[in-house]
Formats: C-alpha cells, structure tokens, sequence
C-alpha cells in the first residue's frame, strides 16, 4: 500500500467508532466458514458413524455409534463394545440415544430396544429390566430428562417413563382429551423449563400441560405440523424447535402454539430439500439456529430474516464438517457444538475468537478462488480486494457478504498478484506482469500501456500522477502525460544509485521522500536529490543496525517507521536536526526460532500485530528490543500458517487483514480475550498396579486418591475438558513431598503423571493446564494422595520395635550386672550380631526406598538424586556424561496380546538385558511405564550411541521366554550428551527425550542422537 493510503487507513481507522467491531465480526462471520475439528474411526474411534452425542456430569464427552460406545477426554478415546457371553457389557453396539446421569452415570438407548446403565464404579452397564420397557427391536429414538429426575424414553410403540435409578418404567397414554390415539412412534420428547411435556411423533406434534393428563395436538394447516417431528429442542422467547422428516424446521410458540417457519429452514425455498431435521441448536437468543439434516449438512438460519446458509463438506477445506448425514447436535458446557455425521464426530468452538480464517474452495461460493493471498487493499465501499495466484482478483463485498472472482487478462494472468493499491479515482491496480486498472463499478479491466515496460511488478505506488513501479529489475517512474519511463538501478561504482534492483516496498512520507524497501537494504529519494541515500547493513555487526532483505515498511499513527527484515523487526528513527537514519531492530529469532516475520498492522488501541511465517503475536518495541506480549493460538481462531511480508491492511471497520499461503487471516482485536472459558482440569484415567481402574475411582479435588500398602506404582492421565485447543494446551504436575520441582509435558497427548514404588505417605498431587499466550496457569487441581504403610512401617510397629529394643537393653544391662565377669565375651559378641542384624534390616529398608520392585533397577526417585550428584561432580571436574533413554517398541500390543503378566515378564527380562549391557559405574533406572534410563559417567555422544545400538540389537537378537511362547522385543532410545557449561537435567533429558520420539517416528527399533542443547538451555543451571 503507497503512503498516502497507509495513512489514510489509519487516521480512519483512529476514528472508527466501537460499533463497529462488532459490524466487522457480523459481516465477516456471513462469509468466512465455519471451521470444525474432526474424530473419526481412523483415530481409533469405535465406527465412524456417530448417531448420538452427551457430556457426561465430570465433563468428558461420550459418542454413540452404529458399532459401540465411544469415551473421549480430548486425547484420549476409550471404546466400550457388546462382548458376548459378559452381562456386565455393552447391551447393544448400535447406540441410538445417550442421556447423562449423576456421578459421570449414562442411560443409553439402543437400536433393539434395550435401556442400560453405565456405571463408572466399575466401568461396567447394566441392563434395565422392567415391566412396560420397549420388547427387542422396538428402536429408542431418544431419551430426555424429566423434572422428577428420572427420563422419557420415546421409542417406536409410543413413550416411556424410566427411573434408572429405581429401575421402574411407565408407560404414557399419548391420547387427546377425546380420547383419540395421536401418534404410534415417538421419534422425540421434550420437557420443557415449564414443565410441560412436548412428543413429536409419526403424526405430528403435540404437547400435554403441566398438571394436566390428555395431549393436545398442535393445530396448524400447514405441512410442518402433519409431518413426522424428528427433533424437539427448547429455545428463548418461548420458542419450541421442531426439525421434521420431510418440510424442514420452524419454531412453535409454548404459550399460543403458533407455528412459524424460518426462511430457508421451511417452505419451498428451503436449504434442507426434503431431507429429516434430525437435530436444531440455538446458538443464542438472538440467532442464529443450526439445524442437523439427514445429507445435506447443518443449516444455519439468523433470526433476523437474513437468509440461511448451509454448512457442509468441503473436500477443499480439511477443517469443514466431516459430513453432510448429520444424526446430532450438542453444545457441551464450555462453548463447543458437537456434530455427530457419518463420517465421525465434529466440533467448533462458539466463544468468542479473535480471529477468523477464510480459504480456497472450489465448492463454496464464499470460498477463495486461489489460496496464496500475496496481496491485500480495501476501498471506499467496504470491500476487501486480494491479489492471488495466476493473476486472480478476489473482490470481497461485506455488505453483501459475496465474493466476486476476477481473472487478469493477458500475461496477467501468467503471475501471481502481488500488489494492489487503490488508486485516487476509486479504480484499483494490481500487478503482476505489468499493471492493470480495474473500475470499481463494472470491473472492467484494463492493462495499462506503459512504453517500454514489460516487468513483474512487485509494488506500486502513486506520487503525484506519477506512478512509481517496483520491479526486479529496479525502480521506475512512470508520468502518464508525458508518457516518459525513467528506470532507477543499481550501479555499483555510483553510491547514490538504488541500493539494490530487487524492490518490494514503496512508501511515500508526510515530507514527500520515498522509502524503497529492497533486498539488500533501504534507499530513500529525498525531495529534489538528485540520487538515493542508502542504508546498508553494517558487516560484523549485526546489533541494532539493518539487516538484509527489507521484507516491509510501515509508518504508524504515532508517526513511527517499523522495519521489517528476514529475521528482524525494529524501528527507523529520523533524527530531528537530519542525518543518516537510526535502526533499531530486534532479532525475533529470541522468541520465534526459525520464522521469517511478515506484515505489522497497528490497530485503534495502538498495539502492534506482526504476523509471521508461524502465526500472528502482538509485540511491543521498548529500549531497543521487541518482545513477545501476547502469542495468539487456537483458542484465539489462530491455527498455524504461513503468511507473507507484502500481504496486509486495514479492514473496512478496523479488523486487521494478513494474507497467507493458504488463505486469509481476518483479526478482530476487540474480541481478544486473555482467558478461556472456565473447565474443570480432570483426571481422566488412571492405572495402579500397571492396571486400569474404572472411571468412578478417579480422584478429584473432593475425594483425593488412597493407595493400598502394596499399591506403590501410579499413572494418572488427565486432560483440560474444553476441547477448544487441545494440541496447544501444556501440562505440568508436582507430586508435593516427592517431587522437587514441577514435570513439565510438553507433549499435550501425553498429558500423564507416572510413578513407581512409592513411598508410604500422605501428599498433594497439584495439576497445571498452560493455555498459549497466556501469562499464568488457565487452569489448576490439586487434590491429596495416600499411600498406607506395610505393617512394618507403621507407626505401632516402629513404637514397637523402640520398646523390644529397650527392653532388650536392659535385659543385657541386668545380665551384665549379674554376671559380669563369667559373660563379659559373650555379651559382645550378642551386642555386635544385634547391631550387624539392625545395619541390615536398614540396608534393606533404603534398598526398598529406591528400587523399582517389578524390574529391580533404581527408581526414578533414585535415578534424579544420583544423576544430580553426577551432574555435579561432571561441573567440578570438567567432565561429561550422557544420558539414553531407552523405550520397548509396541509394548501395548505385548499387553493387550498377552496379558500384564507376560508384559511384566518382558519388562523384566528387557531390563535384564540393558543392565547387562552396562557398566558398573552406569547408572540404570525405570524411568516410568516401560521407559528405561542410563546415565553414563564420562562417556561422550558417540560412544553412549554405540551402547544403545548394541542393547537395541542383542535385545532384537533374544526372543524373550515367556512360557507361553517366545516374544520378540526392540527398543528405541534417545541420546544426549551433558553440556559442560552447566545443562540443567531437564534440559538434557527433554533433548533426550525429543530424540526418542524421533526414533519412533523414523520407524523404531533405532537410536537416535539428541541435537545440541540451544545456548539458553546450557547456560541455565
């Protein structure tokens, strides 16, 4: 964008007035589509066609399907299945209907007619016989609560009243008043906050009152209330919601019941064609309502009368709805709508995002003829123009919520666009392999004739009537009534000639100088100089001076010069009294590694945007240093992308506009919010013993956890239930009396805390969740753990073992008294065997405190206070060591084939192994589940990647006996040589660590050696 027009857009985006924002988030939201995460059976769910949809009263959500009944905490899924011959089983693998009970409980409704009852004490379901219950192939349709606390159950011979907990059923006469039958399927129930109880059946709808006995058909000539009724959902301002089979959905009034359609919902225009509403979701009072069809996807009406919109697959978009046969609808307790397709489960955050993403398609006429957006402009009629690939123009009218898709002609269209600028008479210019104007009212195009130029044209500005025209081959300046070409370039042995021919920016300045951004630094044309100053980077050294490849320019409104590099951002200042111009960059490497910053935009409170090749942060520029102040992530709207340095403006109401690779980036800053919305931070699954325990004896903050005496190896797993950001969100646990220091995870999958051969005690386990971007913790648990004592290390026993003691002693002191001189020898002796028995039976005591007890090596405890020392003793001697951490490959299918106890066999063997392979000095311990770890003293990288490769290869080389039949085990494992400068343990086992996952990736049974530490990890001690 030239000068004049940058400062146009911010003066008038200083002016804009707070309304609106929220104008801005209404006319973008009619264009930009939804975006959906995804679960489907190829994550491991148990069938990708999901009929129903609940979140449980822990907050973890549940998915019934064709084929079994799904448990997901945003990680993890847990498949329950009908196993034949166990009553304690699923009843039924075709789930219908769930509704969630007290106490994580779930009633689930089956294909055949079957209720059961989950129960998380063990995990296990049971089924409800009853007097009146549906007989076997009688499909429940759907269950609902009842205000008594127990549930309806509408099925295909009519409507039922269950108490799960008492496990009674009753069955509901569905008649009018004159005693005629209204329907024979109920396909839904409702009741509603008044307690009046609403079922849509085979015939249409009706409603009994509250207090009253007979139902009352809803009377109404239209098709919408003859018609089969699919879907009942309560709504605001009296609404009732009803979806049917075959004319779409409307809304009923509770109080007068008049029915009303909605505009594109219903009727002969209506976006459902014909198909079953199966599901409707208000989103707020005001609108809009989403509406789930049987294959034509959900389709979203506004409540205002604008018209519907359909929300559908695009085989162009992977983050669109995962299928058009949507059979659900739910929005769980933090903000997140649930759909439940053919093609498994998708979700998308409702709250409030800063930012919203727009993309190619070419199935969606609201989609991007071209995803690289190398060029954004806005005009004077609230639309935003992109210049994309193969000379294509998209023309974003948000008035009308349409976009237009324009082609360049010519050689135009051979280049990608990117430039645009808007030039004083409305029309609008792109470049790309010359220039071409655009009228604002016809789009009528037309190349402009410029003698002698035949460029790709990167920038264009205008100063005066002169066009100035940044090229790769220099600069030139075109002046229409002459019809002369002057072309600037570089000339080495001219100092005052262009700095460099490559030039992407041009920026005119309030003192009538122009700013030419290139690749090897800035030239700028002062009024009546005859050539350029140029500033260049200064060789060795790089601190606070300019670097190469100006990526941008950019003047603010607070009249500040930001300088955008291949690796730097900073300021350019302009002396008061003149002089050379004064840089001050920041490398944004400090805080973004590996991004090339792209376009800073300056919104009305006056913070910095800077999008990047990695994302979009708002930063700040104080003594000399830009910092990070806020990263933005997907509970901001923000997934990662690559945008670029030329490619940025100013909405048309104030939202701040960044082109990308693939697609649009669209920033709202007002709807920037600090915290997510709140959700519980809950143990989702846990395992003693190495063995899983059912649900309803997780801990939580209330109930805490108490282990056995002999229950001393732990997993916990928990998860962040919101389900907004899940890869994004960090992990960190501290076990208070055991653990110094925080384990941070910085693998949200494996969002774990593990521990073996605890000692008895009584702790505090405290849970963190870390939401990107934000300053503290979004989240915390902390609830107790008791580990109880073997009979020897209770408090009787060692009171016990004082007073035998004494008692002891003084029978010797009596004795000694009395036969001092006949036993004086035999005395010693007995008080030197009592005192070589008590030196024992501490060794063994301590030995008990620090070994694994399943594979006999040291444990994880153990291995830390030892490693520390090492690490110590390696900084006063100048030494190294090297750590590898070794994990058995596919160790979970070893489980699952063959049991725990041929697991725990192979374990042991395994370590048997590894021990083996070592030496004395070595130190060798569990490190958690089947992770093994050695520290090495004095051994380098190389040598320690030699021992990991011959454990890997004997271990691959001895297939392991188990009894039942020989098991073949490999083991990957992860190098890292300590940093003599003072690396902290952390950080050498977490490049350890990411080594390992390496060899995983690579394909396993490998070892991998870690990178070096990063300067910052090594000086940290």
């Amino acid at each position: 964008m030239p000068g004049r027009l940058l400062l146009s857009a911010v003066l008038a985006l200083a002016s804009t007035p707070v309304w609106a924002a929220d104008r801005a988030v209404q006319a973008w939201d009619r264009i930009v589509p939804t975006r959906f995460n995804h679960l489907t059976a190829a994550d491991g769910m148990a069938n990708g066609m999901v009929t129903a949809v609940a979140q449980d009263s822990t907050g973890v959500m549940w998915f019934g399907t064709i084929n079994g009944l799904v448990r997901y905490d945003g990680y993890r899924l847990q498949n329950f299945f009908n196993v034949k011959g166990d009553g304690a089983s699923l009843p039924n693998n075709y789930v219908r209907a769930l509704t969630p009970l007290a106490n994580g409980a779930l009633l689930i409704g089956s294909n055949d007619g079957q209720l059961a009852r989950f129960d998380p004490a063990g995990d296990s379901f049971h089924t409800l016989q009853m007097d009146g219950a549906p007989k076997f192939g009688e499909k429940i349709y759907a269950l609902a609560k009842a205000s008594d606390g127990g549930v309806w159950v509408a099925y295909r011979r009519g409507l039922l009243h269950v108490d799960p907990d008492k496990g009674t059923a009753r069955n509901e006469t569905l008649t009018d008043a004159a005693g005629h039958a209204l329907t024979v399927s109920a396909f839904s129930v409702l009741e509603d906050s008044a307690g009046d109880l609403w079922v849509g059946g085979d015939t249409g709808l009706a409603v009994r009152r509250k207090g009253e006995t007979a139902f009352t058909p809803i009377p109404d000539s239209s098709p919408l209330t003859h018609d089969a009724v699919w879907a009942l959902r309560e709504g605001a301002h009296n609404r009732l919601w009803f979806g049917t089979l075959r004319s779409g959905g409307a809304w009923v009034d509770r109080t007068t019941l008049a029915v009303h359609g909605v505009p594109g919902t219903s009727g002969a225009d209506s976006l459902t064609h014909g198909r079953t509403v199966r599901d409707i979701v208000e989103l707020s009072p005001d609108g809009p309502v989403w509406m789930a069809t049987d294959g034509v996807g959900i389709i979203a009406a506004p409540l205002d009368g604008g018209p519907a919109r359909q929300i559908s697959v695009d085989p162009s978009q992977p983050m669109s709805l995962s299928g058009d046969l949507v059979r659900a609808l739910y929005r769980d307790r933090t903000g997140n709508l649930w759909a439940a397709t053919q093609l498994g489960v998708s979700w998308t955050d409702l709250n409030p995002h800063a930012a919203r993403a727009l993309f190619a398609s070419n199935k969606s006429p609201r989609g991007l003829a071209d995803p690289n957006v190398a060029a954004v402009a806005t005009d004077h009629r609230n639309r935003v123009w992109l210049g994309l690939g193969l000379g294509r123009v998209d023309v974003i009218d948000l008035e009308h919520a349409e976009i237009r898709h324009l082609t360049l002609p010519g050689r135009q269209a051979e280049r990608e666009v990117q430039c645009l600028m808007l030039d004083e008479d409305g029309a609008m210019l792109a470049g790309s392999r010359g220039v071409t104007r655009i009228d604002p009212d016809s789009f009528a195009m037309t190349e402009l004739s410029i003698p002698g130029f035949d460029q790709i044209t990167l920038s264009v500005a205008r100063q005066g009537e002169d066009l100035l025209l940044g090229t790769y081959t220099g600069l030139y300046r075109y002046a229409p009534k002459s019809g002369k070409l002057t072309h600037f370039q570089h000339d080495p042995k001219d100092p005052a000639s262009l700095v460099n021919d490559e030039v992407r920016e041009i920026v005119l300045m309030p003192d009538g100088s122009v700013w030419i951004g290139t690749i090897a630094g800035i030239s700028v044309l002062k009024p009546g100089q005859p050539g350029f100053s140029n500033y260049r980077p200064v060789p060795n050294d790089p601190s606070g001076q300019l670097r190469n490849n100006v990526l941008s320019i950019k003047r603010d409104r607070l009249e500040r010069n930001w300088i955008g590099t291949q690796d730097a951002v900073g300021l350019a200042d302009l002396p008061p009294g003149g002089g050379d111009l004064i840089f001050r960059l920041s490398d944004v490497g400090d805080w973004h590694p590996h991004v090339v910053p792209a376009a800073l935009l300056q919104d009305a409170r006056d913070r910095i945007w800077l999008s990047s090749t990695d994302g979009i942060d708002i930063v700040e520029f104080a003594d000399g240093k830009l910092t990070r102040s806020r990263p933005l992530g997907i509970r901001d709207g923000i997934y990662r992308r690559t945008h670029l340095p030329w490619s940025s403006a100013i909405g048309p109401y104030g939202e701040l506009l960044f082109g990308a690779l693939d697609g649009l980036t669209i920033i709202f800053p007002d709807q920037l919010k600090d915290a997510p919305p709140p959700a519980p931070l809950a143990v989702t699954g846990m395992l003693v013993n190495h063995k899983r325990r059912p649900s309803g004896e997780l801990p939580t903050a209330q109930s805490g956890l108490r282990l056995g005496a002999d229950q001393r190896s732990l997993t916990l797993e928990f998860a962040l239930l919101d389900y907004a950001a899940a890869s994004e969100t960090q992990y960190s646990y501290r076990l208070e009396g055991f653990d110094k220091d925080w384990v941070e995870l910085p693998n949200p999958g494996q969002a774990e805390a593990s521990y073996t051969n605890l000692p008895q005690g009584h702790y505090r386990l405290a849970l963190r969740a870390w939401s990107k971007g934000a300053p503290a913790p979004v989240a915390e648990t902390v609830f107790p753990v008791t580990v109880a004592p073997f009979w020897y290390e209770t408090a009787a026993a060692r009171a016990g073992a004082v007073l035998a003691l004494l008692l002891a002693m003084g029978g010797v002191v009596r004795l000694r008294t009395a036969r001092l001189h006949r036993r004086e020898a035999g005395l010693a002796k007995m008080v030197a065997q009592r005192t070589m028995e008590l030196t024992e039976a501490n060794r063994k005591l301590t030995e008990l405190a620090h070994t694994d007890p399943l594979t006999g090596l040291l444990n994880r405890r153990r291995f830390f206070e030892l490693a520390e020392a090492e690490r110590e003793r390696a900084r006063r001697m100048s030494h190294s060591f090297s750590v590898v951490l070794f994990d058995l490959d596919h160790f979970k299918s070893i489980n699952d084939t063959h049991g725990h106890h041929v697991g725990d066999q192979v374990l042991k063997a395994a370590c048997a192994v590894i021990r083996d392979c070592m030496r004395s000095i070595d130190i060798v311990a569990r490190y958690g589940g089947e992770e093994l770890v050695a520290l090495l003293p004095g051994t380098p990288a190389p040598a320690a990647l030699q021992l990991a490769e011959r454990v890997g290869t004997t271990l691959a080389a001895q297939p392991i006996d188990c009894g039942q039949c020989p098991v073949r085990v490999t083991t990957s494992s992860g190098i890292a040589e300590w940093q003599p400068s003072g690396e902290s343990l952390e950080s050498l086992l977490s490049r350890a660590d990411a080594a390992l996952y390496r060899a995983k990736e690579n394909g396993r049974n490998q070892a991998v050696l870690g990178e070096p530490a990063p300067a910052a990890s090594q000086e940290a001690s």
